[in-house]
């Protein structure tokens, strides 16, 4: 994809403002199309409108209104995705549609500015945001394992929109996002993020058409898990869905996990990511061999998006800004890196995540 057509598409959605929709609206949708009583309380979202619904009973549920902006068929898209996730692996803990009264699972009533909107309800899960935590190995292994439920539920599993479906955050796309690196203020954190850049398109992107591909999450983070002490118990939000290189999953997910202890050992704790994944999934070993680079492109994602977003909208710097410092600390270890050393320690890695992993199922 250019460059320009990707960015362009990115900065268009992110312009489309948040619906207007107050808690006696929610209240009354919830009333009208689900015949359900509750009390609104609004939740968080960049880009959406979400809402808290709360019965007389102290049942919760999760009230959605998109933003007007999305693609009809990225919504349809996200919507049959988690309707299969949930049939594939009944158990695995991820919200449930609830359709309205009439059957529907994705219904519209018509916005402030006259353009449908599309609504839908969600059922709520309980637990504890995962965000910064410092997990212990069991907390990381049952992370691996959720990564690898995941990609497993959605084997099979295709739309129109998921190749059609422009996303930043998609690190298939990190040589196109170039332009944008005159935005990152710091003369060191601009030159890591580039070194990185480089890395992605000799050593990942000539790779990128030989490894399996699928849809897959992309955006298993700590904004979008909940832990029920070291358990995962709630995956969320599957907006960044894409099809792509299945390993990619791991990219995302493992570079929120590194050790950020001076003259620690950077990759240790995906020791135990990696041997819950493997108990469910195996790598292959042409997989294997690319993680250090999807660890190292999504770190220099996470410090080049940020950026460019403060400069569409400084008022939320903090906000958007939040994980830079983080990211920056470890993408200046990643680069300065020997990626043929960094690699190695990777496969010992899985290599040992494998022995582990045989142990833990033979049991």
């Amino acid at each position: 994809m250019k460059p320009e057509t990707l960015i362009g598409a990115a900065a268009a959605v992110l312009a489309s403002p948040v619906p207007t929709v107050t808690a006696d609206e929610a209240e009354a949708a919830f009333r009208t199309l689900w015949g359900k009583d509750g009390t609104a309380a609004a939740l968080h979202s960049e880009r959406d409108r979400n809402f808290r619904m709360t019965t007389p009973g102290g049942d919760s549920f999760i009230l959605k209104f998109t933003n007007a902006g999305e693609d009809p068929q990225v919504t349809d898209f996200q919507t049959k995705a988690l309707m299969h996730v949930g049939s594939a692996d009944p158990t695995l803990p991820v919200q449930r549609i609830v359709p309205t009264q009439d059957g529907i699972l994705i219904a519209r009533i018509t916005g402030t500015d006259g353009r449908p909107l599309p609504i839908r309800l969600f059922t709520w899960l309980d637990g504890d945001l995962l965000a910064h935590r410092i997990l212990q190995p069991e907390g990381l292994f049952s992370i691996g394992r959720s990564l690898a439920r995941v990609a497993r539920a959605l084997t099979g599993f295709s739309h129109p929109a998921a190749e059609a479906h422009p996303l930043l955050w998609d690190m298939q796309h990190a040589a196109s996002l170039r332009p944008l690196l005159p935005m990152i203020p710091d003369d060191g954190a601009r030159a890591w993020v580039s070194v990185l850049l480089d890395r992605f398109e000799t050593r990942v992107l000539p790779v990128i058409p030989v490894l399996p591909r699928g849809v897959i999450h992309n955006d298993l983070t700590g904004s979008n898990m909940l832990m029920d002490g070291e358990t995962v118990s709630g995956i969320l939000d599957f907006g960044d869905l894409v099809s792509a290189p299945i390993v990619q999953e791991i990219g995302v997910t493992a570079s929120y996990h590194l050790d950020l202890v001076d003259g620690a050992d950077l990759f240790a704790p995906l020791l135990h990511l990696l041997t819950g994944y493997e108990t469910v999934r195996p790598l292959s070993e042409l997989e294997a061999s690319v993680l250090f680079d999807l660890i190292s492109t999504r770190l220099a994602l996470r410090a080049l998006i940020p950026a460019w977003r403060t400069t569409l909208y400084p008022e939320n710097r903090d906000y958007l800004m939040r994980n830079a410092g983080r990211a920056w600390q470890v993408m200046q270890r990643v680069a300065e890196m020997d990626p043929a050393e960094g690699q190695a320690r990777l496969l010992d890695l899985w290599q040992a995540a494998r022995i582990r992993a045989e142990q833990e199922t033979a049991q």
